[in-house]
């Protein structure tokens, strides 16, 4: 990992968690822990653009960064695409970013470190892609947690929700809004990996 991806990392690690969302992330843990072999996580949201792309990246990095296994995927109840926004603020934590093609639904290549690269685009939360192994539904947004009370192939369904940085979009703070939502996934995923190490150890 880059210097500026690990100096995100240790950033993130300083911020508080709230006991209410400590509950959600120990809750996530358990289901982590009764996988049998390599877990896989999907996280949910509407569009698939902002937050479900976020907690999918930082649940793979904070994973690697603590030497724990897992698949890392999302999807949305609609196809839209990869915001340009989101992408630009994981940038500016410090994951590369490669955007691979000028479509309406583009494609980006995501770094996390020389053994670990994503193709990363908005999909629905059933394209095959997602399918391949049961997972672990973490619904990132109200409207996907409230729009699917049953997620077929999901061995179960966390709601851990995410503030929209979307309601920032073209205002001076969006780009502060998309690092704020940012740093919080980081610091919650990066908990979770965390103390599952501990309890490996």
């Amino acid at each position: 990992m880059n210097a500026l991806l690990l100096q995100t990392i240790e950033k993130a690690q300083k911020l508080p968690i709230s006991h209410e969302r400590k509950s959600l992330l120990n809750e996530l843990m358990g289901k982590i822990k009764e996988c049998s072999g390599t877990p896989t996580l999907q996280f949910i949201c509407t569009h698939n653009s902002r937050r479900s792309q976020m907690t999918q990246l930082w649940a793979l990095t904070a994973a690697r960064f603590f030497g724990y296994n897992i698949r890392s995927l999302s999807g949305g109840t609609e196809v839209t695409r990869f915001n340009a926004h989101a992408a630009a603020s994981c940038q500016r934590m410090g994951f590369g970013i490669e955007l691979m093609d000028e479509s309406e639904n583009p494609r980006y290549r995501v770094t996390i470190d020389k053994q670990t690269r994503l193709t990363m685009y908005s999909k629905l939360f059933d394209h095959p892609d997602n399918l391949k192994h049961p997972f672990i539904a973490v619904m990132t947004c109200d409207a996907a947690y409230e729009a699917c009370p049953y997620i077929p192939q999901a061995s179960a369904r966390i709601p851990l929700t995410y503030s929209d940085p979307k309601a920032f979009d073209n205002t001076p703070d969006v780009q502060l809004a998309y690092d704020d939502t940012n740093l919080k996934v980081a610091s919650e995923m990066l908990y979770v990996f965390r103390e599952l190490q501990k309890d490996q150890s």
